[in-house]
């Protein structure tokens, strides 16, 4: 999903200059997080029904991007890094918010 979402976004923008710098930007950042670049699995999406129910049901609804994130983060034993860490609460994640002083 944020692959998708960072290509759609270079894409958006093309032939801009832009996005020629943020197409080779994006090539390096894929070769040197390749084997921490998860696909949606089928186990991540019997964890994603899981999560989109639990959410619903404590009255907190994540948008269906939110929760494939959240899904795939959980069958690959990852933390959650969002801006948004309040929107994925119900996934029950150790989230992390990179913008975030510490």
């Amino acid at each position: 999903m944020v692959l998708a979402e960072i290509v759609f976004g270079i894409r958006k923008i093309s032939p801009d200059q832009r996005a020629l710098r943020l197409e080779q930007g994006l090539a390096s950042w894929r070769r040197r997080f390749a084997d921490r670049i998860y696909g949606f699995s089928e186990a991540a999406t019997l964890a994603y029904g899981d999560i989109m129910a639990d959410a619903v049901k404590l009255g907190r609804p994540m948008t269906v991007q939110d929760g494939m994130i959240a899904a795939t983060a959980r069958v690959n034993s990852g933390r959650l890094a969002t801006r948004n860490v309040t929107d994925v609460a119900a996934a029950g994640l150790e989230r992390i918010c990179p913008w975030s002083a510490k």
